[in-house]
């Protein structure tokens, strides 16, 4: 089981850091003056994806605040910077996005995401 085995994973040749768990809950993002609202595609202890027509380039700094089931009255607050964009028009394949990579989120931040993943991951495992 995934997550017996621990959430991070090896990081090499292309294999992730961490392990993605699906989620589609609200974000918002702020991008220099500017707050936007979103819905997440997926989400792990590294990052998340975004769904979103208009995704900022990759490599620029955004401001998340987002929820999770697990601690819905909690909002998660994190400093992200861009690392890939899908701007193509959405299809069943791909949809508008961006993925994030957290680069700052405080240590009581990082414990509410890491007891949402034990509990997505164990429920991913259990499915199978």
């Amino acid at each position: 089981m995934r997550a017996r085995k621990g959430m991070q994973m090896a990081k090499s040749r292309g294999i992730r850091q961490y392990v993605r768990a699906p989620f589609y809950g609200d974000v918002a993002y702020r991008v220099s003056d500017t707050t936007l609202h979103a819905r997440i595609g997926n989400i792990s202890l590294g990052g998340l994806f975004i769904f979103t027509p208009r995704p900022v380039p990759a490599g620029e700094a955004v401001q998340l605040q987002l929820s999770l089931p697990t601690q819905p009255d909690r909002p998660i607050e994190a400093a992200a910077v861009s690392r890939w964009t899908t701007d193509e028009e959405p299809t069943r394949a791909a949809q508008p996005g961006m993925g994030l990579e957290f680069i700052e989120l405080r240590p009581a931040d990082q414990d509410i995401l890491k007891d949402f993943m034990l509990v997505a991951i164990t429920a991913a495992d259990e499915k199978e």
